[in-house]
């Protein structure tokens, strides 16, 4: 099972429900409309879309972006990514329940345009420029085995990255990026927790957890058994969890209007995350795995 279907069958979703989105105009919506047709949206103002036609659109912009990329447009390619990415800020769309299969869709267009980076710079360290076959990089592969230009092709995605003004898509797209840091550094893991940290400055709880859904999804594509950064944030779920549920009217209205969907809404991703702290683990380290997280006894304490 495919790392979308599985948060979409985990989660609930208007759309397998046949529910359709809210009657007022929310600015995701807003979003898709523009990106289709600037000149129709600012006419009409925008109309609600159904779930399906929801999927449809973020389908046709997927086939988009993989046309331009191939057709050598990847500054295009990586601005409609951007906007796609910038529809995960909005979580009005949770009164619907689809949050969960619009973060699936848009993930799946963010992983697209991960691959396609990474494939652009390793061909970048292993071809000359007229095609010429320079060598072939081990899949262990060092930082000292790659060329100055595949580093410096690589250093113009980050930067571009960088630049985005939202945090939100800033993140989400260098987590889309994230095993491409291995042709800048030997060890692409201290950058994971330079993003674990940036994660904390979002203020809307569900963006929030699903974007670190999203980073463990990629840490897996790292093929590193260190866990740490995900201990840490079953610790920021804690406190997220906490605030949630003492949070007062007045704070993230949209959500805490029901706070019951809001946590069966975040349990996916909390349930992702535990999954995947617990691939590696042998039973006889279950314990302490289990104490580190403070969700078990320390038998040396009990002794």
């Amino acid at each position: 099972m495919g790392f979308s279907q599985e948060i979409t069958d985990a989660a609930v979703s208007g759309l397998q429900n046949g529910v359709g989105f809210v009657a007022d105009k929310s600015s995701t919506n807003m979003h898709l409309e523009e990106l289709e047709d600037p000149e129709k949206f600012a006419e009409e103002g925008g109309k609600v879309i159904a779930g399906q036609e929801y999927v449809s659109r973020l389908s046709e912009l997927k086939a988009e972006i993989n046309h331009s990329w191939h057709a050598d447009d990847r500054v295009t390619s990586l601005k409609l990514s951007i906007k796609v990415a910038k529809l995960l800020m909005d979580t009005s769309i949770l009164q619907c329940y689809c949050y969960p299969t619009l973060f699936a869709l848009a993930t799946d267009i963010m992983d697209m345009l991960g691959d396609m980076a990474w494939e652009r710079i390793k061909l970048k360290a292993e071809l000359a420029e007229d095609g010429t076959k320079l060598c072939l990089i081990p899949d262990n592969f060092m930082v000292r085995d790659i060329c100055s230009d595949a580093n410096e092709t690589c250093n113009n995605w980050f930067r571009k990255i960088g630049a985005i003004r939202e945090l939100l898509p800033r993140i989400y797209l260098e987590l889309a990026l994230l095993p491409c840091w291995r042709f800048l550094h030997d060890r692409p893991l201290d950058c994971l927790q330079r993003l674990v940290m940036m994660i904390r400055g979002l203020a809307d709880p569900l963006a929030s957890a699903y974007c670190r859904l999203y980073m463990a999804h990629c840490l897996r594509k790292l093929h590193s058994h260190d866990t740490g950064c995900l201990f840490t944030c079953v610790n920021d779920f804690k406190i997220l969890l906490m605030r949630v549920i003492s949070a007062k009217d007045t704070v993230h209205r949209n959500l805490t209007e029901n706070k019951r969907l809001l946590i069966s809404l975040m349990e996916p991703t909390i349930d992702y995350i535990m999954k995947c702290i617990f691939r590696n683990v042998s039973e006889r380290q279950v314990n302490d795995v289990l104490v580190e997280l403070g969700l078990g006894s320390n038998q040396v304490e009990l002794r």
